[in-house]
């Protein structure tokens, strides 16, 4: 018995984002400077699964389900330079919140139904780090 299993775009995504950026950044001193930044997106998202499985008996079956819907998200970072003699030192600190939201249907051949399918993921995520500047 053999059997061939087909999934190799599973899932396939496509967004398209609108993403809105805004920086600043003010020289306090002569030896330090700070900068900040937001950033904001929103963007609609198609997600398609298919799933095909066929062996060498009658016994074969498709899962086929679209969902789309959206993920948006907003987005900080603070970080500044301070200059010393012979080198410059530049930490920065950085987080945000992420939300994707998709819902559609489809159809599976291996017991004829409808599949209605939701997929809901919330994300929160911090991040560092500084460089030396010689």
């Amino acid at each position: 018995m053999w059997g061939i299993i087909d999934h190799s775009n599973y899932p396939d995504q496509t967004e398209h984002r609108v993403i809105l950026r805004i920086g600043g950044e003010k020289e306090l001193t002569h030896m330090f400077a700070m900068r900040m930044g937001l950033n904001f997106f929103y963007g609609w998202v198609k997600e398609d699964f298919k799933f095909n499985y066929a062996d060498n008996t009658p016994f074969s079956f498709l899962d086929n389900i679209s969902l789309d819907d959206s993920r948006w998200g907003i987005g900080a970072s603070l970080g500044g330079t301070v200059k010393f003699e012979r080198f410059s030192l530049e930490p920065f600190v950085g987080g945000g919140y992420q939300k994707l939201k998709l819902d559609g249907d489809g159809f599976d051949t291996s017991y004829p139904s409808v599949i209605e399918s939701d997929k809901l993921k919330k994300e929160w995520f911090i991040g560092g780090g500084f460089s030396i500047k010689f």
